[in-house]
């Protein structure tokens, strides 16, 4: 079977940190933080980290080296060894995850939102949610260069989100935190199922269609 160079990795049950994917940001240097802009504003990008443990960070890195090998192989562009996981990130014995979307592609054309639903597989209404919260995600994970070090290593984009348990804002700033409400009855398709790998199904439908459409170049 040929090798693609974009592959699906899920995970699930994670603890979400910075979640800007309601509206797209990108880092402005003359303030030195990042602001709110239109998705074709240079650098604009929707992201969001989440939590690993040191077990999952491990395996995730290993991970990412075995695609990042197997696609260098057929893909004489690939000019380095292997660089880093970019993403990927330990702090004081904290790992993160941190994955984008851009907002517009190389050609200008703007990209779609990153999909949000809810524990019902239902489209989240309220897109804001702040870290704490708590879901699945689905990545694409494939081979990138470094403009900086101009070396390969692996870049990581947001496909889908799941927010099961949603950390918001109060009117008076406080934290809170809202289960998603179980909606009206539906048909069974649209029913919280767990899946094999502990996903709902809402993964499954994802990995039976081509990446490449949606990939945010």
């Amino acid at each position: 079977m040929a090798v693609k160079a974009f592959k699906t990795r899920n995970f699930s049950d994670v603890t979400f940190q910075y979640p800007h994917v309601n509206e797209c940001r990108a880092f402005d240097h003359s303030e030195n933080r990042s602001i709110v802009v239109a998705p074709n504003y240079p650098a604009a990008k929707w992201e969001i980290s989440f939590l690993l443990s040191k077990e999952q960070a491990k395996e995730f890195q290993a991970e990412c080296v075995e695609h990042f090998n197997a696609v260098k192989a057929v893909d004489p562009k690939i000019s380095t060894e292997f660089g880093a996981v970019h993403g990927l990130k330990e702090n004081d014995g904290v790992y993160t995850v941190t994955a984008h979307r851009k907002g517009a592609k190389k050609n200008g054309e703007l990209n779609e939102p990153p999909t949000i639903v809810d524990a019902w597989r239902m489209p989240l209404e309220d897109r804001e949610f702040w870290s704490g919260s708590k879901g699945n995600i689905s990545l694409a994970i494939y081979p990138a260069s470094n403009p900086s070090s101009k070396k390969w290593g692996i870049s990581i984009l947001i496909n889908k989100i799941q927010v099961i348990e949603a950390v918001k804002s109060g009117d008076d700033d406080d934290f809170t935190t809202a289960a998603t409400p179980r909606p009206s009855p539906q048909p069974a398709s649209n029913q919280p199922a767990k899946s094999s790998d502990g996903l709902t199904d809402f993964v499954d439908d994802l990995l039976k269609n081509d990446l490449e459409d949606s990939i945010p170049f």
